[in-house]
């Protein structure tokens, strides 16, 4: 629950833009945060082009 209650904070002072109010610790939690869309997209969009590849040979 203080996880949550951490991650809530971290993300409500994200969506004001205000990143020097974080400390190292969440700017590190951010950056993994981060790291983790970023490959999630990623592997989203290989999948897409494969797709796409795949219907254009049908």
């Amino acid at each position: 629950m203080e996880e949550l209650h951490r991650l809530e904070k971290l993300i409500r002072k994200l969506r004001r833009e205000n990143l020097q109010g974080l400390n190292m610790e969440e700017l590190h939690r951010l950056e993994k945060l981060i790291e983790g869309s970023f490959c999630r997209v990623k592997t989203k969009g290989e999948e897409l082009i494969e797709e796409n590849q795949l219907s254009k040979q049908q």
